[in-house]
Parts: C-alpha cells; structure tokens; sequence
C-alpha cells in the first residue's frame, strides 16, 4: 500500500583496488604454484638434506640452493622456510601476502624436494676419497716379490687385494667401507696389467668403472738369459776352483803366452774343462806375474741378459821342477870343481915327496 514502510538493503560493492589485488593474488598463486612445480636442481648435491634447508630462508636462497625461481613474480611477498629429513625429503613451505587483497595472506603452499638420504650421501662420500687413495695406490711404487718369475707366473697369482700387495707391494688393504675385485694378466714382453674394480655398499652407483694399471717386469727372454747366467755362473765357479790343486812346470810356464787363451787351449794347458757351458761367453785371459806365478781372470757373459758379466781370478804357481833340476845341476857342478882340486892338490903333494 502506498502507506506501507520501505526496507532498502545496501549491498557492500568492492573497490576497484581490492579487485584488482585479488586478481593479482589469484595470478601470483598459479604462478607460485608453477614454479614450485618446475625442476629441481640442488646446489650442493653432497650435503645433507639437513644441511641444504638451513640455507633455505627466502625466495633467493630458494633459487640459489634448489633453483627454484619465483624472484620474478611481482606484486606479492613471500616467507619462505624449508625442513630437511634423513631420508632425503626436503619440505618446503611458502606463504604470500598481497597487500591490498580481500584475504591478503594466502594459505600454505607447499612442496616436497627429493633429495638422496643421509645414508647415501655417506656413502657417496666414502665412495669418492676411497677412489682417490686407490688411483694414489695404484700409481705409487711397486716392489715385485719373484724379480725372478715370468709376467704370466706373478699375474696368475694376483687374485684379491692381500696377493696384488704381496706380489707386487700395491696396498689397498687399509681401504676401508669398499670392496676390491682384483685382476692380471701377463704378456710375455714382461708388462703385468692390472685391472680394479671398487664396490662401494649404499652409494648411488655401488660399482666403479675399472682402474688399470701396468706394471713393467723384465720380457721372458730376458728373464730366461738370467736363469742362464746364474745357473753358468755356478758352474764356473766350481771348475775354475779347481786351478787351486794345478801345478804348472817351469817349462811349460815359460811356454805360457800373456794375453787370451780360447777354452780348447785353457782346457790343454790346465785340464779345465769349460766348453760344456752353453748360451754363455766365455774369455779367458792370462797375466803373468813373474816367472813362478801366473793371474787367470774368466769372465762370464750371458746374451740379453740384464744381469752384469761375472768375472773370477785365481793364480796358477809352477810346480819348481825346473827350478830344482837347475839347482842340482848346480850342486853337481860345485862338486866336481871341487872334486878336480882335490885330485889337483892330491898329485902336487905326491910329487912334493
């Protein structure tokens, strides 16, 4: 009825700046959303997780440590924070306010970051300095135990880390929190090739790729004309001791020439019998002292072999037969003078009478 009372209700319109926030943050959340969604890439992969979030306390940080990048969105601020587990999670929270929104702090938004655990990255860290100190150990010195033995013979002994450090001094037994696979192979050139493989339990990649190594021993040829040369140079020894019993006449002492002397000759004059030393040189050579005494120096010379030449010396003596006859001779000479005076004087005294 036109006398009937009149209710009018007022509706609150918002401003166009309140508007305009809540836009702004409606968009700045989709793009915080899209960035907290993106790729992760942790700065320091060795840390630990517990490490990592402690560094994480605004947008920089954020991008710095995970290159999570939300600098670029404009109009609105952000508290930032991060946890850390031992698993390897890292739990990120952030909280934006745009000022001037109907609602200016928004709710939480999150994000969980998977890094490795804490496990894993001690692993990898035992992982990484015990590879160092095997490349250290393979490159140090080695020190072959049978200097004497074939590339092939030290190889096929080398099994485990004890006999790769008997056979050849290569200490990786204080090593410790990885395993060793350990392997050789010789060739006959004398190279021994060794070949390590490291196992580290727990760590992101437990197998390491192979370490080799060479180790140069002497080629089997050499290592033969060695054997040769010791097993000659006993024998030699043996018979040139046998000049200790020669005695030499003074004739054939005079006979005997300074100079070298073959092993046929050597072998005639002092009944040496050497020519039965095979793969080996001989030289022999005789010195004259005086006229009693001679010096005999025989050396031993071994083809490709590395070891130096052996050389003996022994002094030969004349037996002094010569000397003797001589003497007697003498004696008798004496003896008939005198005889002759005595028979000279034995007439004068006669003839006196």
């Amino acid at each position: 009825t036109p006398d009937s009372n009149v209710i009018n209700k007022g509706v609150q319109q918002l401003s166009d700046t309140e508007l305009n926030a809540n836009q702004l943050q409606k968009d700045n959340l989709a793009k915080l959303k899209t960035a907290l969604n993106g790729s992760i890439t942790v700065k320091v992969p060795t840390n630990k997780v517990s490490e990592i979030s402690k560094r994480i306390t605004d947008i920089s940080s954020l991008k710095e440590e995970l290159g999570l990048d939300i600098t670029s969105i404009v109009g609105s601020t952000f508290a930032v924070s991060a946890k850390g587990e031992t698993d390897g999670t890292i739990s990120i929270s952030v909280i934006m306010n745009t000022l001037g929104a109907s609602n200016p702090v928004s709710s939480i938004v999150t994000k969980d970051v998977k890094h490795i655990s804490d496990a894993e990255l001690n692993a990898n860290i035992i992982q990484k300095n015990n590879l160092a100190k095997l490349k250290a150990a393979l490159n140090g010195a080695t020190t072959i135990k049978v200097p004497t033995d074939k590339a092939s013979a030290i190889s096929s002994r080398i099994s485990d880390v004890a006999s790769l450090k008997d056979e050849l001094g290569i200490d990786l037994t204080s090593i410790s929190g990885s395993t060793f696979k350990v392997s050789a192979t010789g060739a006959t050139d004398g190279t021994i090739s060794i070949s390590v493989t490291m196992t580290t339990a727990g760590a992101t990649t437990p197998d390491s790729t192979a370490l080799n190594k060479d180790v140069q021993q002497l080629s089997d040829t050499k290592l033969e004309a060695n054997i040769i040369h010791l097993e000659n140079k006993k024998i030699i020894i043996k018979k040139i001791n046998k000049l200790n019993k020669v005695k030499i006449s003074e004739n054939k002492m005079e006979e005997i020439k300074e100079g070298n002397i073959s092993v046929q000759n050597f072998e005639k004059i002092f009944g040496v019998n050497l020519q039965d030393i095979k793969n080996s040189k001989i030289s022999i050579n005789i010195h004259k002292i005086d006229n009693h005494k001679i010096e005999i120096t025989t050396k031993l010379e071994t083809p490709k072999s590395t070891l130096s030449p052996f050389t003996i010396k022994k002094n030969v003596k004349s037996s002094g037969k010569h000397s003797n006859t001589i003497i007697w001779i003498s004696i008798l000479s004496i003896l008939s003078i005198i005889g002759t005076l005595g028979i000279i004087l034995l007439i004068k005294k006669i003839i006196k009478k």
